[in-house]
């Protein structure tokens, strides 16, 4: 009550030059509040005057749209260095757009670059390129000689795209594309240059950071271990893992290889599958995975190897947002079975990095080197 609060609405601008944009509130009906108490509609009083903008340009002019300051996943593809639109007030033909790029190590005697293109962001439509990169100390420069037309009114939107190569790129390098206004040629239907352009100087994107695509495994701080359960009880939590991916790509994990190990006579000393005359498989009847925080099924239920003790989770999908965690459970049934003399203890492991399945946002697998993290966790059972 007595507060104030402020919207502010943005919009993209098209049109031609001295066109007028009026905003308004035309009727209070457009406007609908409810009150925080009874949560009954409120009296709306509309004090908003209208908004007049008047459109600017020249004959010619350049927007840059983005994209902000971001991660790019190392080798990646067809990613955007440079979001920009152009709109003409006339039909005309434009010819050696150029974009210098500097980089920080990532130009040497190859390009880190290739396979430059301009593409219409609203149709996905090639448009220009693909072009390679000419190489000048840090700075790769990708030039446009063919013609691009706009149509009188026309607006189009635009994007730079280029492929990297893994070999001369490396993560935390970056790179800053700009719109270099000064070398490209606009001539009208005559054949006459339009000299006309917006902006007069260049237009500059974003720095941008190579990140490597990787996985770090690490250990749930929940279930925590060292519990006790009774024999026959389904659903027991035995093991919680978290999946950090990196900034540098979307992850998904496809397979997961988790092995359980038992100690026969509490003596902290683990074995894989078998421990004496004991085997894992006749203590725990199936095991599943599940999403930590909606406890939605993952993968399973599977069985434990008796030889190895090994549970394969295979071919499922599960997404992980790139420089975010998520945390997934094993959750076993254990078998009505009357244990030994002495408690018998149990740990579920992921023993390599060979035992998780990691594809990036493009669908390739992730290598063991860039995946991290082995951890462990023991129950008894």
């Amino acid at each position: 009550a007595g507060a104030n609060k402020t919207f502010k609405v943005t919009a993209k601008v098209g049109g031609e030059v001295d066109d007028t944009i009026v905003t308004s509130v035309e009727d209070l009906a457009d406007v609908d509040a409810t009150g925080d108490d009874y949560g009954f509609g409120v009296t709306v009083t509309n004090t908003f005057a209208d908004q007049t903008v008047t459109v600017q340009g020249g004959d010619v002019t350049f927007a840059f749209n983005g994209p902000s300051a971001a991660d790019v996943k190392e080798g990646a593809s067809d990613f955007t260095l440079f979001d920009f639109s152009v709109t003409s007030e006339r039909w005309v033909d434009i010819t050696d757009l150029t974009f210098p790029i500097t980089a920080t190590d990532m130009f040497d005697a190859n390009p880190a670059l290739t396979d430059v293109r301009i593409v219409n962001t609203d149709t996905g439509a090639l448009v220009l390129g693909p072009e390679e990169v000419v190489v000048a100390g840090e700075v790769g420069t990708a030039t446009f000689a063919d013609s691009l037309i706009v149509e009188a009114g026309e607006t189009l939107d635009l994007s730079l795209t280029a492929d990297m190569d893994e070999t001369v790129a490396a993560a935390l390098d970056t790179y800053t594309a700009v719109l270099d206004v000064s070398a490209m040629t606009i001539e009208d239907a005559a054949g006459d240059a339009v000299t006309d352009i917006v902006p007069s100087s260049d237009l500059s994107g974003y720095a941008m950071t190579v990140q490597t695509a990787s996985l770090t495994l690490g250990l749930a701080s929940t279930p925590t271990g060292d519990t006790s359960y009774v024999k026959g009880t389904s659903d027991v939590e035995v093991v919680g893992y978290t999946f950090t991916a990196s900034n540098g790509s979307d992850l998904n994990i496809t397979d997961l290889t988790v092995t359980v190990y038992i100690d026969t006579d509490s003596a902290s000393t683990f074995t894989a599958g078998v421990d004496a005359t004991i085997v894992a498989s006749d203590r725990i009847n199936s095991c599943s995975l599940y999403d930590d925080s909606t406890d939605d099924l993952i993968a399973g239920p599977e069985s434990v190897d008796e030889t190895t003790g090994e549970i394969l989770f295979e071919s499922f999908s599960y997404p992980i947002t790139a420089g975010e965690s998520e945390t997934a459970v094993v959750k076993c049934n254990l078998a009505n079975v009357d244990p030994g003399a002495t408690a018998e203890q149990f740990a579920f492991e992921i023993d390599a990095d060979t035992d998780v399945s990691v594809e990036d946002d493009e669908g390739d697998s992730l290598a063991a080197a860039n995946i991290s993290g082995d951890p462990v966790n023991s129950a008894e059972a």
